[in-house]
């Protein structure tokens, strides 16, 4: 006896589809909304959101959301620049419109490492940076 309705108008066709990545745009330079925007710079600033959300903090995001840093501020740089790449892959992956990354560098100076990549996304690919402050 099956247990789900026969017949359903879920399709293979209709469960995979894309959702569109139209959504507001946040100026920069002002912090405040201005217009729309979509495609490849939708991306752009859903990396950038990405890197200044901790992962697992705020309830208002998703468990998805974010990136796991805090952990890592305070530890030795050798161990940071270590744990970066699987954890920037890691929270970049969760968001369907980014195929994958290549090109990922991570440099460090004094207290801060610096990691350089390149986002393939379903739009084109695109770089990227992250800086981290208060690495030993």
């Amino acid at each position: 006896m099956p247990t789900l309705p026969q017949g359903s108008l879920l399709t293979e066709e209709t469960a995979s589809q894309l959702q569109p990545s139209l959504t507001f745009h946040i100026n920069p330079n002002t912090q405040r909304l201005e217009g729309t925007t979509d495609g490849i710079e939708a991306v752009r600033q859903a990396i950038e959101i990405l890197f200044h959300v901790e992962r697992y903090r705020y309830p208002i995001y998703a468990p998805s959301s974010g990136i796991q840093l805090e952990d890592l501020l305070g530890q030795d740089r050798a161990y940071a620049m270590a744990q970066l790449p699987n954890r920037i892959r890691d929270a970049l992956l969760q968001d369907d419109r980014i195929l994958g990354i290549s090109d990922l560098t991570c440099t460090g100076e004094g207290d801060t490492v610096g990691v350089s990549l390149t986002v393939h996304t379903i739009y084109g690919d695109t770089r990227t940076q992250l800086e981290l402050n208060e690495m030993r």
